[in-house]
């Protein structure tokens, strides 16, 4: 076939089909072979499309990354980069050269993309990177500690401890710099509006000709919290000069620590005159003289010696730029240890010693001290008799570590083994291992074995690859099939004498793999444990998930005649050992043609084969996509369909009731698509409302919100203005709600939390929730959140749909904009607590209406 012309008349399903052969092929090699000799011309077409349609085909879908590393071999893409857009003042991960970025997520959402930039929505410490071939990579973005970027006059960062231009930059802080966030004589030349979706944030140009240092401010929260300062690089001021650094040797900051007290040296010739000043951190008492220019000045001569602590430093003089720096010394202090580095053993590292020695008039406690297997280091206190403050220093050696890589991310450092399932070896699995310079000098990188026992010459051996200057990783695919037949398999680190088992990868699945024959399921590779199997549809997610256990060893399973034929996501968990799952994807149609027209359209939709379909009748399918995503691409196809339903929000809300879902699989679609903070102005038809509402009690609940004041007890909603179907509603809703609601809305307590007893606000949503308790602050029904806590899940839950459905009164902006900037946090903490969610805005329902019959 003539590879331009589908690509040309169906892109979409080109690429489709392609990625799908790609995932099946081991390598680039087979991958060209099996496109016969017109490969060229297909990488071609794929890497001319792919970029254009990645809502079809996602960065990490199976067979993308081979893909593009056959159509571009040999290409490694540079690393992303934060970048200010100027024109626009968004802050932007960007990839300055091909082939790119397939996703960026920041604080648990998908940054959009612009014109190929990726941007950062909301101020976030980090984002992580996904590029298309693959690679994972965290960039820094902001400080919380420190909240002050710097950019050149291009928009590239400057990155924190780089010294600063002289000359114009942009800078972008937390609130309006003041005259403290300066040091010299700044100039803002011009101030543009904040980054997008960073209100409380400043963005300016400043001319930093007359500066020398530069430094946040936050006076957020009480008491002003200052932040490094961050020199600009101009000629004529005094230097520290440094001498080596004790080795194994930080102070409690992680700062390097001197033995010699640094001297300072003067520019500029005798007749200038420097003012010098020492003091303690921390303390208001300072050691000032003067020095002429051209000298190099002691700083130990104007301390009390022995000189040990932590120390900022600050020289001026007429017509040169002043200088301003700190260093922790610890003068005449030497440190021994019994050995040059820690390697692993069975229980950790080798346990050492280091014993520190101090000069005349100090003291060390303890003076030596014992790392045990299980510790990287420990403390020591150096006192000096007379003085108030002691100075707390860290000794460490360097040592081998561990760490677990899975799913593109990495584990914690550790020094005992790690522990991987076989699919966590599968997703990118690998073992990474910290090996000081010393070790690699004294015996290369050593390889790593797969074997019961170090000594197995049989066993798989696995080499190392440098990642940074200490780290080498040791990826475990290859190993896959080798523990599915042989079981549990060590992995052993060959240091010559010293052989140590790093890891463990975990065998006996109750499955292997799943596929149909006829009506049936059948599991590969089945186990001898009992096991429960979960069948879904990813495409049709309007059927049932259908769930049969199977006892040991049997292996087949009929399937409901709804199944037959289509494309199935089957998830295999263990009985006896809960959550451990294994899923498996069976191929198979998208829709059959048994399926009505609007099922067949919301089905190739969700495969990437259609557009959303616009029709009415479409909504209850939506409601289900929406409620039952599969995988990375239902998400995004949620968002979509949420989108839909928003656009009508009566006949998306009646489409609710008859669609069965439940109140819990309903709230998150509900809330990601804003109709939880949505006006209803009157109920057009009570009579249907009340006829669905056993079928669809919350969606009903938010249609009747016009007419629940009529419950309240206010004279201002006198029941007599209703006619017979409203007034019939109501008594449906009074037949269904609890004397503690009515209560609510009668006004006659505020709205209480359902008890979730140990269930807290995960920690990146917790600034979130706090952030929503400060805004309720200002909303004249303050009252209804006097229980409402950034801590407990049930509350904090309760916070957001109390400011949903005062959002949704329409008198409260304040509230309408409380909202939207809290639904993303709202729907996060939705998606791990769908039922208190569901409750929460049923409770709010009531007590909203009960405060808007009583005071609006």
């Amino acid at each position: 076939m003539e590879p331009t012309a589908p690509l040309r008349r169906w892109p979409a399903c080109t690429l489709v089909a392609l990625a799908d052969l790609a995932a099946g092929m081991k390598d680039r090699a087979e991958l060209v072979a099996s496109l016969g000799p017109r490969s060229r011309v297909w990488l071609d077409g794929w890497a001319a499309c792919s970029t254009k349609l990645q809502a079809v085909i996602p960065a990490d879908a199976p067979g993308v990354a081979l893909l593009h590393a056959a159509a571009a071999p040999g290409k490694r893409p540079t690393r992303p980069e934060l970048r200010l857009h100027i024109a626009t003042g968004a802050l932007s991960i960007v990839y300055p050269e091909g082939p790119g970025g397939g996703r960026v997520d920041a604080g648990g959402g998908a940054c959009p993309t612009v014109d190929g930039r990726f941007v950062i929505p909301r101020p976030v410490p980090a984002v992580t990177c996904f590029d298309v071939l693959g690679n994972v990579e965290r960039v820094a973005v902001v400080d919380i500690h420190d909240p002050l970027l710097v950019f050149d006059a291009d928009g590239r960062v400057i990155p924190a401890g780089s010294p600063l231009p002289a000359d114009e930059v942009w800078i972008v802080h937390l609130g309006e710099p003041s005259a403290e966030c300066f040091e010299g004589d700044a100039r803002i030349v011009e101030i543009s509006a904040p980054p997008v979706g960073w209100s409380r944030w400043w963005l300016g140009r400043v001319s930093l000709a007359g500066a020398t240092a530069v430094r946040s401010v936050n006076r957020l929260g009480g008491e002003p919290r200052l932040g490094p300062w961050r020199t600009v690089a101009v000629s004529g001021h005094a230097d520290l000069e440094l001498g080596e650094p004790l080795p194994h040797v930080t102070d409690a900051d992680g700062d390097v620590v001197y033995a010699e007290v640094p001297r300072l040296r003067l520019p500029g010739g005798g007749h200038t005159e420097w003012t010098i000043e020492v003091r303690r951190a921390g303390s208001a008492a300072a050691h000032r003289w003067t020095a002429a220019g051209g000298s190099t000045v002691r700083l130990s001569d104007a301390l009390p010696s022995p000189v040990v602590g932590r120390f900022v430093v600050s020289a001026h003089a007429a017509g040169h730029q002043p200088v301003r720096a700190a260093f922790t010394a610890a003068e005449g202090l030497s440190v021994e240890a019994d050995q040059q580095v820690r390697v692993l053993r069975e229980d950790g590292l080798w346990p050492a010693r280091i014993t520190v020695r101090t000069p005349r008039g100090a003291h060390a406690d303890p003076p030596t001290v014992r790392l045990r297997s299980t510790e990287v280091s420990g403390c020591v206190t150096v006192h000096v008799p007379g003085q108030d403050r002691s100075t707390v220093l860290h000794v460490s050696l360097p040592h081998c570590a561990v760490r677990t890589r899975t799913g593109g991310e990495n584990g914690p450092w550790v020094v005992t083994a790690r522990s991987f399932t076989i699919d966590e070896a599968i997703d990118g699995g690998a073992i990474d291992v910290r090996l000081p310079r010393a070790v690699v000098d004294s015996v290369g990188v050593p390889d790593v074995l797969a074997a019961a026992k170090p000594d197995d010459e049989s066993g798989q051996r696995i080499r190392g690859r440098r990642v940074t200057t200490d780290v080498y990783r040791y990826p475990l695919a290859s190993l896959v099939d080798a523990v599915r037949a042989t079981g549990s398999t060590p992995l052993w680190l060959l240091l010559p004498g010293n052989e140590v088992k790093i890891a463990t990868i975990r065998g006996t699945e109750p499955a292997t793999g799943a596929r149909t024959v006829g009506p049936d399921l059948v599991l590969d590779g089945r186990g001898t444990q009992p096991v429960r199997v979960h069948v879904r549809a990813p495409f049709s997610p309007w059927i049932d998930v259908f769930t049969a256990d199977l006892a040991p060893a049997a292996d087949r399973m009929t399937l409901p005649r709804a199944f037959t034929g289509r494309e199935l996501r089957v998830t295999v968990e263990s009985i006896d050992e809960p959550g451990r799952r294994h899923r498996f994807d069976v191929g198979g149609a998208v829709a059959l043609p048994g399926d009505s027209p609007a099922e067949r359209a919301t089905s190739a939709y969700l495969a990437g084969r259609a557009d959303l379909p616009a029709g009415d009748d479409a909504l209850p399918l939506l409601w289900f996509a929406a409620a039952r995503p599969a995988g990375d691409l239902g998400r995004l196809t949620a968002h979509a369909c949420a989108a839909r339903l928003a656009s009508t929000p009566t006949t998306s809300l009646l489409a609710a009731c008859r669609t069965g879902l439940t109140a819990a699989e309903l709230i998150e679609p509900i809330i990601r698509s804003g109709l939880a903070e949505k006006t209803f102005p009157r109920v057009d038809d009570p009579r249907l409302v009340a006829t669905l509402f056993p079928y669809g009690p919350l969606p009903a609940l938010l249609l009747s919100s016009p007419l629940l004041p009529y419950l309240a007890g206010s004279p201002s909603w006198p029941p007599e203005e209703l006619d017979a179907d409203e007034a019939a509603l109501l008594e449906r809703i009074k037949e269904t709600t609890s004397p503690a609601r009515m209560a609510l809305l009668r006004g006659e307590q505020p709205p209480e939390p359902e008890e979730m007893a140990g269930e807290t606000v995960p920690g990146p949503l917790a600034e979130a929730a706090a952030t929503m308790i400060e805004q309720a602050r200002g909303f004249p029904a303050a009252h209804l959140f006097r229980a409402v806590t950034d801590r407990q899940v049930s509350a904090c839950l309760l916070g957001f749909a109390l400011t949903a459905r005062l959002a949704a009164q329409e008198k409260l902006p304040g509230a309408a904009r409380a909202a939207e900037q809290q639904r993303h946090a709202w729907v996060e903490l939705t998606r791990q607590f769908p039922v208190p969610a569901a409750r929460a805005l049923t409770t709010a329902e009531y007590a909203v209406a009960g405060w808007s019959a009583h005071h609006v």
